[in-house]
């Protein structure tokens, strides 16, 4: 199976530009359905299992058409930024019958979950995190946010695999790890190749996860984002920020890990990640967040984390929704209380003459 990630940079441009290259649509369609087809070939074209999509620049699912929504096979799930719209954004296409469960609001700190950057999809042999982190570009207040950011996914990772579940986190990590994943290592220190993104990524590596791709290629020069403006693609002096990382223990089932240079339509190349075939499971019902329910609002979903015997559920469930004490004590004041109509009046004891 293949995993395929890709930050677009602007999913409906990207949709636009398959539509357009006869590859994808070949038959030269247009209108409404044009969109979902051309997708649809770009994924076979790829033949991708699933696909991980970073800064849609989407805002509501119901402002989106349908073909994009809903590519024939594919069923998706959907992260919105609800600080600014056409900002950020996630999106993971999965082909039918393939996942048990899905959130877009994994962190239990809720301003994490606000810019649309994460949807975390369980595929019983694996949990996906399709990440779009943050990027250090504009201060100090949105480097602690990244920092945030990464030592909260860190934290999630471990504890599903605390529980023997195994991780793959794929996606635009704005994180340039060594010299060799950036061609402007010589230079001073910039966002992207700060000592303390660089520091984290080693960190979470060094405890039991694996960058794929530059396990598989420990001294191939390779790129994944160049910038446009200059024209940087051509000469390919740019910095590989996608990844493909996953628990130590799923090595033996990887086949393969790509960087797809040839692959144009954004300022960054997608990157992708062969598996072998797990075995197949039954799926009995559709996830909540998935396209199937057509649902136009963003859901927190119970958790699909399993607490250890005797473990309040708080420390290991990072969806499940937990009502504030002081809901807690007015409703334990409801349920002493007795019920009593509005406004009625008090009984007047009636006595005989």
């Amino acid at each position: 199976m293949r995993i395929f990630s890709w930050n677009v940079n602007g999913l409906r441009a990207v949709a636009q530009k398959l539509v357009d290259d006869p590859l994808f649509n070949p038959s030269s369609l247009k209108g409404p359905n044009s969109y979902g087809k051309a997708l649809q070939a770009f994924f076979e074209h790829h033949k991708a299992d699933i696909v991980c999509l970073q800064e849609t620049k989407c805002s509501k699912l119901n402002l989106l058409e349908d073909s994009i929504v809903h590519v024939e096979g594919y069923e998706s799930f959907w992260s919105f930024s609800t600080v600014k719209n056409g900002y950020s954004g996630t999106a993971t296409y999965v082909k039918k019958g393939k996942t048990l469960d899905a959130s877009n609001t994994p962190f239990l700190e809720p301003e994490l979950n606000t810019e649309g950057r994460t949807v975390m999809t369980d595929h019983k042999h694996f949990v996906l995190f399709n990440c779009y982190f943050p990027n250090a570009t504009k201060g100090e207040d949105r480097l602690k946010y990244k920092m945030d950011f990464c030592t909260s996914l860190e934290k999630l990772c471990h504890d599903l695999k605390a529980q023997g579940r195994q991780v793959i986190v794929v996606g635009d990590l704005n994180i340039a790890h060594h010299p060799i994943d950036n061609s402007y290592a010589d230079k001073e220190e910039r966002a992207c190749y700060l000592t303390c993104e660089r520091e984290w990524l080693t960190g979470f590596l060094s405890k039991g996860f694996v960058d794929t791709f530059r396990h598989r290629n420990p001294e191939t020069v390779c790129y994944s984002w160049w910038d446009m403006k200059t024209f940087k693609r051509a000469t390919n002096e740019g910095i590989r920020l996608d990844y493909c990382i996953a628990s130590s223990e799923l090595l033996e089932n990887i086949q393969d890990s790509l960087i797809l240079f040839d692959q144009h339509g954004s300022d960054h190349c997608p990157c992708a990640l062969d598996l072998k075939e797990f075995e197949s499971f039954e799926v009995t019902e559709v996830p909540l967040l998935s396209s199937e329910y057509k649902r136009k609002k963003q859901t927190s979903i119970q958790s699909f984390f399993k607490p250890k015997d005797g473990a309040s559920t708080a420390t290991v469930d990072p969806f499940q929704l937990k009502p504030s004490a002081s809901s807690t004590t007015v409703d334990k004041k409801r349920k002493a209380a007795p019920q009593t109509r509005k406004n009625s009046k008090p009984a007047v004891k009636r006595v005989r003459k």
